[in-house]
């Protein structure tokens, strides 16, 4: 599970996802887009819209990842998360996927015309 809260509001990916087996390293990635994301209603996980994500998004505070599947567990490690970042020009590198652009109102800009 990874949590990501930010503007008074907290996301939460994985819940529930499956069976996992002790000792059996896992490689997990996680795209950020609003699928996948759920926010807790009464402990219900209801699907993050699009505003809530975009809302977390745009001031992330904390992002949290659950190495833990059991209390009885004697040992969890996590190694080598990422987070890759796209700038507006090339780089030399390879082209960011699934990055958006949006045509801004007046008094809006940026990518998601924050």
């Amino acid at each position: 599970e990874v949590i990501m809260t930010g503007n008074g509001l907290t996301l939460h990916y994985g819940l529930g996802g499956g069976t996992r087996v002790s000792g059996k390293p896992e490689k997990n990635k996680i795209t950020l887009q609003e699928e996948g994301w759920f926010v807790l209603n009464s402990g219900v996980p209801v699907p993050a819209t699009r505003e809530e994500f975009m809302k977390v998004l745009s001031n992330i505070e904390a992002l949290l990842v659950r190495a833990t599947i059991s209390k009885e567990m004697e040992e969890a490690m996590i190694r080598k998360v990422m987070m890759d970042i796209s700038v507006p020009q090339m780089t030399g590198g390879p082209l960011a996927s699934g990055v958006e652009e949006c045509q801004c109102p007046k008094g809006y800009t940026g990518l998601s015309c924050e």
